[in-house]
């Protein structure tokens, strides 16, 4: 009998990949996403590739938006562009012409407390609109980086128990999904993961590509809405623009903006291309242990144990990951 290999692969996985077309023509191209709401993806892609701001962190060319699932429709000259997609309804008692499928809610929080309170406002508001919700239905991503996470991570995780009665499942820890529970994790935990309700939290909105990148996959786990928590100073001429893009998506059903000059275009890749020369694995692991503070004596070890752990790996959150967990270990092993 003869035989035959299907190999399949997400052109948008990265959106900050140097080469969006394949290289190679595929007999099939799927062009709609069937897990997000294409208003929630619309979002997602512009909130990620700067789409809303004057100066923007990528742009793609009409045969890319087109490969992407993009409807594109520009003025004569090209300079100001729509893009649509295809509506597409997962379910049919779901009325999402009624339902936002992005909320953004923007509160100043710079205490552990302030920021659960807004979660958990979050979490409220949802229960209130989707009276069978279940903790199985919600995953909470805390999109930043750096240590500062693990200790919100951990006030979360106490905080929604007490006040909601339902547990909560640390992915950090667990690394998966538990039954009943409420799935709570960094950004590297969540990739092929898919929730009703995602809510993404972050202190302000940066430029740094990584980030972006992390911001738009974790805004894209939800198959209702996502809500987008953003908790510290932000810029306000940069809140309205986004706001103002999202009321746009949802009023209008698609991407209004203006084309960057081809100077501009030119600046962008090569801004890309500079961003995806990766450091060197030693380079990497020095940067987290300064971060995390690591004392000289406990690098070597660390190092080999995240060797062991991940590989030589160039993805800083694993990195971070490992370090937090043995290093704390390390540290109550020596006080003993």
């Amino acid at each position: 009998p003869s035989r035959f290999c299907i190999v399949a692969g997400d052109i948008f996985q990265s959106i900050f990949d140097a080469k969006i077309k394949p290289s190679i023509s595929p007999d099939f191209l799927l062009s709609k996403c069937y897990r997000t709401d294409p208003r929630a993806l619309m979002f997602a892609h512009s909130l990620g590739m700067g789409l809303f701001e004057d100066k923007k962190l990528r742009w793609l060319e009409d045969d890319e938006w087109k490969t992407c699932g993009y409807i594109v429709d520009k003025t004569a000259g090209g300079s100001f562009y729509r893009l649509s997609r295809e509506p597409l309804r997962r379910f049919e008692d779901l009325q999402a012409a009624d339902s936002p499928a992005i909320k953004i809610g923007r509160r100043k929080a710079h205490t552990l407390r302030g920021i659960s309170e807004i979660v958990l406002g979050a979490i409220r508001e949802l229960s209130q609109e989707n009276p069978t919700i279940t903790p199985d239905d919600i995953g909470i991503i805390l999109v930043d980086s750096g240590g500062s996470i693990y200790k919100i991570q951990d006030y979360l995780a106490q905080e929604i128990p007490r006040h909601l009665g339902w547990p909560v499942n640390k992915a950090v820890d667990t690394k998966e999904k538990q039954a009943g529970t409420v799935f709570l994790s960094n950004r590297n935990n969540v990739k092929g993961l898919e929730f009703p309700f995602v809510v993404c939290v972050t202190s302000d909105i940066t430029r740094d590509y990584t980030y972006r990148n992390s911001l738009y996959m974790t805004l894209t786990r939800s198959f209702i809405r996502s809500y987008l928590v953003v908790t510290s100073h932000q810029d306000e001429d940069m809140m309205d623009k986004i706001r103002q893009g999202l009321s746009v998506i949802n009023e209008r059903g698609c991407i209004e903006a203006e084309a960057p000059s081809q100077k501009e275009k030119m600046d962008i890749m090569t801004s890309i291309a500079q961003e995806n020369v990766r450091t060197t694995f030693f380079d990497l692991c020095e940067s987290v242990f300064d971060e995390f503070k690591v004392l000289p004596a406990y690098r070597e070890g660390l190092r080999k144990i995240i060797t062991e752990a991940v590989g030589e790996t160039y993805d800083r959150e694993d990195v971070s990951d490992v370090v937090k967990f043995n290093y704390e270990k390390m540290l109550k092993k020596d006080r003993l």
